[in-house]
């Protein structure tokens, strides 16, 4: 990575105990990260309203339009604590922040599609910028999405008791509370096929849908080379966390070691090295975990790292786009790393404008 650059962005850490897909608890006891997901199956993260309305899950089959990065969200930003609550999301040069006040605030250049129109927005407990659209869930469980719109990747308005969300590539998938899930979109590969899953803890999104059982175990459908990569995926086992990139999964097991499947141009699933993670990040061709101690790991990128650490002591969350690693500090600054050969000062030039977001 080239450049390090520090601003003053206060994150809203929502620390809402028993979810899983964005973190991993912090405990000195490994197993305590998967004991705490199989127990509590998510079900504090979001007030309960409405739990008995219907929920669309509306599907294409027009192909979306990629962004240039060959990427999408939701998401998947990592929180070390025990909240699936996203407060930071980075899509295509553009980064999301949910302040204190339950509002977002944006920074970068990337606003096609008027992906980026979230001035409006209020109540946000999460936020999750898929490849041309950003999606925001409410505190009442509710959904709200802005953007491209061709495959109805932003149908999501019948929505209800939703407790974590994730954009994809054309798609957005929800997780209820009662541990299904609901997806809307761009389908022609299955991505969306997700209505008879259950017992779910954590979804990821990008080209793929996964989703993270209570058992520890993981279910993947839709994507390019989908039969290989769905093999592998489900043979997993004691996973706490997941995280989907375009063309690769990661898994985050209860030991803090990484496992990985799918394509590894660029060394993007070079991890098997990594020890004592507590959160994981993928992004189209790179890959980030943060480790206990507060560093940060990265392999992938247009750079092709494999394991290199950014020295610091003391980040609490990551989140990646194809080409830079976002990661909060304690004293809720955000350091921006560039893992590709797009300048943070040239793509995110209003970043330090960033304020006003809550820490815990």
């Amino acid at each position: 990575m080239k450049r390090i650059l520090s601003f003053t962005l206060a994150l809203l850490v929502l620390i809402a105990a028993g979810c899983s897909s964005i973190s991993a608890p912090a405990s000195s006891e490994s197993g305590d990260l998967f004991d705490a997901i199989a127990e509590n199956r998510l079900t504090q993260s979001v007030e309960k309203k409405d739990a008995g309305a219907a929920l669309n899950t509306t599907t294409s089959n027009q192909e979306p339009l990629e962004s240039t990065n060959d990427a999408a969200q939701k998401p998947t930003d990592i929180v070390r604590g025990s909240s699936q609550e996203k407060t930071i999301s980075a899509g295509l040069f553009v980064v999301f922040g949910i302040k204190s006040d339950g509002t977002v605030i944006t920074a970068g250049k990337g606003n096609e599609f008027n992906k980026n129109d979230v001035s409006s927005w209020s109540n946000m407990v999460a936020i999750a910028a898929g490849g041309n659209h950003t999606v925001g869930l409410r505190n009442d469980g509710t959904v709200i999405a802005v953007g491209q719109n061709d495959n109805g990747e932003c149908d999501v308005a019948n929505w209800r008791d939703i407790i974590a969300i994730s954009g994809g590539i054309g798609f957005t998938v929800g997780l209820r509370s009662d541990g299904t899930v609901v997806a809307t979109g761009y389908n022609s590969d299955g991505r969306c096929d997700v209505s008879g899953w259950s017992d779910i803890v954590a979804v990821s999104a990008e080209r793929y849908t996964v989703g993270l059982k209570s058992d520890g175990t993981v279910l993947l459908t839709g994507g390019i080379l989908v039969d290989d990569l769905k093999y592998e995926v489900e043979k997993w086992t004691d996973i706490v966390a997941v995280s989907a990139g375009s063309r690769h999964v990661l898994g985050l097991k209860k030991d803090g070691t990484v496992i990985a499947a799918g394509s590894n141009a660029n060394n993007r699933c070079e991890v098997s090295e990594w020890t004592d993670i507590v959160a994981i990040s993928a992004k189209a061709n790179l890959s980030a975990g943060l480790k206990r101690d507060g560093t940060i790991v990265v392999s992938g990128g247009e750079e092709s790292c494999k394991n290199e650490v950014v020295l610091q002591s003391d980040y609490v969350a990551i989140t990646t786009n194809s080409d830079h690693v976002f990661a909060l500090r304690t004293d809720g600054t955000i350091d921006a790393f560039e893992a590709g050969f797009c300048t943070v000062e040239t793509y995110y030039p209003d970043i330090c404008e960033l304020h006003d977001i809550k820490t815990q």
